[in-house]
């Protein structure tokens, strides 16, 4: 059975800041503040989220029939109580192209099947496997709260390749770290040079003076 006892854990962070190698910390809202950054995410988020979806089932080798009422398309149509299905997988396309995990808290009804789909946060996110290879993530919920759920309390789609066969690889933090990290310097050299008008923030100086008024105004 699925213990809770993190004695023998190992873990690793999704919401990690990673260095790279310009030393420039790599975060995913910092990311985000680069502009073509947030645009693809928006983009590849709302192009799937419009995407009409449902459940099917194989008729015959050539037919297959839709079903409405099936409890997996019945989830992804209404979540939860607050998230529309669009917000919903929205949230789950942009969570996976940000930080390669997509983790939502699954709670039950009275007949046993799943009646909610609530989706935690990355940034807090800790993953954790067990002695016996089970998994179980660590979280801080909006309450400032420290929660665990173990297997069948939370449903987790990574992104491939995985990592240690626990969690998924993020576009940003992993695999393109190091081109969003020029992207952030870029920025904020930017931003130094034109804080003062792009006028450097010092003078020179030197020994002597000019032979004549002309040698002044050369000079400057």
């Amino acid at each position: 059975a699925s213990t809770r006892d993190a004695s023998d854990n190992r873990y690793f962070m999704s919401g990690a800041v990673v260095r790279s190698e310009i030393d420039v910390d790599v975060t995913v809202p910092r990311a985000r503040q680069v502009p073509v950054v947030r645009d693809c995410l928006k983009v590849l988020a709302d192009a799937v989220a419009g995407l009409e979806f449902g459940a099917f089932r194989r008729v015959d080798t050539d037919q297959v029939e839709r079903i409405d009422d099936h409890p997996v398309a019945l989830r992804l149509m209404e979540p939860n109580s607050r998230l529309t299905s669009f917000e919903f997988i929205y949230s789950i396309v942009d969570d996976l192209a940000a930080y390669g995990d997509f983790v939502a808290e699954v709670q039950l009804g009275a007949d046993g099947l799943i009646s909610d789909l609530w989706r935690i946060e990355p940034e807090s996110l800790q993953f954790e496997e067990l002695s016996d290879r089970t998994k179980r993530v660590r979280f801080t919920d909006r309450f400032g709260n420290e929660r665990v759920l173990v297997e069948g309390e939370f449903w987790h789609i990574p992104l491939p390749p995985l990592i240690e066969n626990m969690k998924g690889t993020s576009p940003i933090l992993q695999d393109g770290k190091e081109a969003v990290a020029v992207a952030i310097a870029l920025q904020r050299y930017a931003n130094i040079l034109f804080t003062n008008d792009a006028t450097p923030p010092y003078a020179l100086t030197m020994e002597g003076n000019f032979n004549d008024e002309n040698s002044r105004k050369n000079m400057m």
